[in-house]
């Protein structure tokens, strides 16, 4: 079974609603997804670039996030 076919805006909207949720992380200020060249089919195809209020460090829990989410979707070419 593949994984779900996700626009990048649909990618975008589901990543900052879950990081609104998380108070500890209000300075991430935008979402970004990039396409991502892969070696393999099973490998994810995208990735989210943060944008931070200020010179911060993207908190790792982020990366995690998105990590899971490229488990479960892929980038449709939309």
């Amino acid at each position: 079974m593949g994984k779900e076919l996700k626009t990048r805006q649909e990618l975008g909207q589901m990543i900052k609603r879950l990081i609104r949720r998380r108070p500890e992380w209000r300075d991430i200020v935008d979402v970004t997804i990039v396409e991502r060249d892969r070696t393999g089919s099973h490998l994810p195809n995208w990735d989210a670039v943060f944008t931070m209020d200020g010179p911060r460090v993207t908190p790792g829990g982020a990366f995690s996030l998105v990590n899971e989410l490229r488990n479960k979707y892929e980038l449709s070419g939309n």
